[in-house]
């Protein structure tokens, strides 16, 4: 039953961060998620009597005052958040009960300042801690290395443009210099649906370098489809002409990262280091323990970084690294004159392999 699955999704301990991990435990926020997605589906069925159909409504779903659209098919749940860069915060995959977007963002925590004074120690008080409260053992020698803090929410379709100085290991630890003023600003939209097909523009005016720039993102849903399409198209409102590195920033958790792989035209490797390459129009994401394929392309050769994720965390058994899943920045160099605009197609598909 529906109510069944809802209670089971209301187990404490990944709502909050414990001594035993908590919400920094991904497999903890998989489970929460499952049961929560099996309850909707139950649910849909006893709403929506055809096979195929799609709503979309706006409220402040996440209860801290910002605008959010949910768009809901049979097949999936695509949440924004138009507060901040009009970002996707959460897709839900319905047919295998997953949130492909259970990423989590690097925050500071207090006892962050206890590993970093024990830089190249591994302390273990073999007469045992004094409580379950006191656990203080390194798990793994340069946890340090993975202390970087993220300044906005690592989540999917965020609009970066790049200083030209950046490389992958500054923006994979977040000390890299933003040029526009677009991830964390609010994007207006407009909608259009004819039955089960729905059309959304997010767009803002914004800036780069002081200069005035308007992006509009559209998102194309069919419902029934597992394919989502998105066009950007980026427009030069100053009167220079603008040479700009622009970026879109996804950001996933296919949860298993040793089942997991990433694969491109140039570019293959597992998610545990960091993965880049230049003109590639294609690529794929292998879940193969979800027995899943997300397939990426764009209409316009892109530059890729893939990188994982890690926080440190305090457990049960000591401080120790965690992978809370992948980024992966697809990027383009371009010269923009003034008044004119730039676009490019983005496709993302879910194939079952």
């Amino acid at each position: 039953m529906a109510k069944d699955e809802l209670q089971q999704g209301q187990c404490n301990c990944a709502y909050w961060h414990g001594v035993f991990g908590g919400l920094y435990l991904p497999h903890l926020r998989h489970a929460i998620y499952q049961h929560l997605i099996k309850s909707e589906l139950q649910v849909d069925r006893l709403r929506h009597k055809q096979p195929h159909w799609m709503e979309c409504e706006q409220l402040d779903f996440l209860k801290n005052g910002s605008t959010n659209l949910l768009i809901n098919t049979d097949i999936f749940n695509l949440y924004f958040d138009l507060d901040a860069g009009g970002s996707i915060f959460e897709w839900d995959y319905k047919p295998k009960a997953i949130n492909l977007l259970d990423n989590f963002s690097r925050q500071y925590e207090a006892y962050h300042e206890d590993i970093k004074r024990r830089v190249g120690h591994n302390e273990v008080d073999t007469e045992g801690p004094k409580s379950i409260h006191h656990i203080q053992n390194l798990k793994e020698q340069g946890l340090a290395h993975f202390l970087s803090y993220d300044w906005y929410r690592r989540k999917s379709l965020l609009d970066h443009f790049l200083a030209p100085e950046t490389d992958i290991k500054a923006f994979m630890e977040c000390k890299y210099a933003e040029q526009g003023d677009f991830i964390n600003q609010t994007y207006a939209y407009s909608k259009s649906q004819k039955g089960a097909q729905l059309k959304l523009n997010l767009f803002r005016d914004g800036a780069v370098n002081g200069h005035p720039v308007r992006i509009d993102k559209t998102i194309r849903l069919d419902a029934g489809s597992e394919s989502t399409e998105i066009e950007y198209k980026l427009h030069n409102l100053s009167h220079e002409p603008q040479e700009l590195w622009f970026g879109v920033e996804f950001n996933l958790n296919p949860l298993y990262i040793d089942g997991t792989s990433f694969e491109g035209e140039a570019i293959q490797g597992g998610l545990r280091d960091p993965l880049q390459a230049d003109k590639q129009k294609r690529w794929d994401l292998v879940i193969r323990d979800l027995g899943l394929k997300l397939n990426m392309s764009s209409n316009k050769p892109a530059g890729v970084w893939c990188f994982p994720i890690y926080t440190v965390s305090q457990a049960e058994s000591g401080y120790e690294r965690v992978y809370q899943g992948s980024t992966i920045l697809f990027h383009w160099r371009l010269k923009l004159n003034s008044g004119k605009n730039w676009r490019v197609k983005l496709n993302k598909q879910l194939l079952h392999i």
